[in-house]
């Protein structure tokens, strides 16, 4: 089962906008890069993030609770 690190968290919640479409637009700018979070993990946070966007959930508050979304939710895309 995949796992999102910590780490990898915290470089999104300060590169992307706090809201699941600015999560969205910041992981597709990642597809294909070979530099920093894997491939997999980045599509499978994109399919994440547009399912909480369009089930109208709100973003965390905070990079922790953003950790636990995903992971929580990870298991689904797999």
């Amino acid at each position: 089962m995949a796992h999102i690190p910590m780490g990898d968290i915290e470089e999104l919640w300060n590169s992307s906008q706090h809201s699941w479409h600015g999560l969205h637009q910041n992981l597709e700018g990642r597809v294909g890069k070979s530099e920093g979070i894997s491939n997999n993990l980045v599509e499978d946070m994109i399919g994440i993030s547009k399912q909480m966007e369009q089930s109208g959930q709100s973003f965390p508050s905070s990079p922790e609770q953003l950790y636990n979304v995903l992971n929580q939710h990870l298991p689904q895309h797999q």
